[in-house]
């Protein structure tokens, strides 16, 4: 999932209950470069404020548990810790062992139940849809999303592996690392050698 990507589906996220739920689990999942499980596994207990944004506690995870610094987005719109906080208001989020993403009534009501991955994947994919994407998103392509992104921009991949969770020479997290633009001298090996 790219970054524009992103952007688009999350600006095509209402602004109801359910809106601001996608929206945060969009984002925040980008952010921490989250497994389906890691989602639905966030209690609102692994999720602290701080002054430079959230701290995020991933407890349920493949591989070691991680903390996440997530700082405040530049874009107002797609910054994770700005969503997060309006879903976890709207939702009356308080109780630290409750999940952080749960179900919605189809009246709107926030139950006390929580995501399973399945159904945060599921999520994923709708918001996916519903921005009109040709590509089908899942669970893990907000994983994938980060890692492919940051890697885009330069970021060094013990910065990377230190969100994603990956050992630092990890070969599974180049697997995460697609090519996203095949003309873009940092994805196409013959840009730029003096051909």
């Amino acid at each position: 999932m790219r970054l524009i990507t992103l952007r688009e589906i999350v600006a095509k996220c209402d602004t109801d209950i359910f809106g601001l739920r996608d929206r945060a689990m969009l984002l925040l999942g980008f952010a921490i470069a989250a497994r389906r499980a890691e989602l639905a596994g966030l209690r609102l207990r692994n999720i602290r404020d701080d002054d430079n944004g959230l701290l995020i506690d991933v407890r349920v995870s493949k591989t070691e548990p991680r903390t996440v610094p997530v700082p405040y987005g530049t874009r107002p719109e797609t910054c994770p810790v700005r969503a997060w906080k309006a879903w976890a208001a709207a939702a009356h989020i308080v109780e630290p062992d409750r999940h952080a993403f749960r179900r919605v009534h189809h009246t709107g009501a926030v139950q006390p139940h929580g995501l399973s991955p399945q159904r945060a994947s599921d999520l994923i994919t709708a918001a996916g849809l519903r921005a009109g994407c040709e590509e089908l998103f899942t669970g893990h392509s907000v994983r994938s999303g980060l890692a492919t992104e940051a890697r885009r921009k330069g970021k060094d991949r013990k910065a990377i592996a230190a969100i994603t969770g990956h050992k630092e020479n990890s070969k599974v997290l180049d697997g995460y690392m697609q090519i996203v633009d095949q003309w873009d001298e940092k994805d196409n090996a013959l840009v730029g050698i003096g051909l």
